[in-house]
């Protein structure tokens, strides 16, 4: 057994080393989703090789964030600026067979360049509520991305395939985050 993962490990290493060319580095994504009972919770991490001033400058650049995020379609803030802010948000999710429609007004506290938490007000979500972190990695090595969001949907969520579509969704949402903000990122 230990043999086994030991080759598994060694295999994921290579793997990871040849996704990318030499010297340069590729965000690190890792998803997980748990449901409790109607609550569906998601906590992402990511490492990655852009400076924390990038990743918030992408994470707050809430009117254009539909046009680089996948089954996002609309995204902007409905009020001036000052605190707090109200950002509306709309979308999709995507199943194999189906398509869920969300829409959410939530209120956004940013607190420069570290957190951002968000809590919706309205929308067809009962309960919503998390928080984007953001902190530097050594130096000048990159960034820490944490997210973590607990949502009491209005909608239907398949209760065994419902955690591992959602997973899916998310992953394809922070890859193109991510891309994004290496697209920013001046190195």
């Amino acid at each position: 057994m230990r043999q086994a993962l030991g080759r598994f490990f060694l295999v994921a290493c290579l793997a990871l080393a040849s996704a990318a060319p030499a010297g340069e580095q590729r965000p690190i994504i890792t998803v997980d989703v748990q449901r409790n009972r109607e609550a569906v919770e998601v906590d992402t991490r990511v490492l990655l090789p852009v400076s924390p001033r990038v990743v918030w400058q992408v994470l707050t650049d809430y009117d254009r964030i539909a046009t680089f995020v996948p089954g996002l379609t609309v995204s902007r803030l409905i009020n001036g600026t000052g605190e707090p802010l109200l950002l509306e948000q709309q979308g999709e999710l995507r199943f194999p067979v189906f398509h869920v429609r969300f829409d959410v007004v939530a209120r956004v506290e940013e607190h420069p360049y570290h957190t951002i938490r968000f809590r919706a007000i309205r929308g067809n979500m009962t309960e919503m509520s998390g928080e984007w972190n953001v902190e530097a990695i050594g130096a000048d090595e990159g960034s820490r991305l944490r997210y973590h969001v607990r949502v009491v949907p209005e909608f239907w969520v398949p209760p065994v395939l419902g955690p591992a579509l959602l997973k899916r969704n998310f992953n394809e949402q922070f890859e193109a985050l991510t891309r994004e903000m290496m697209r920013r990122d001046p190195r």
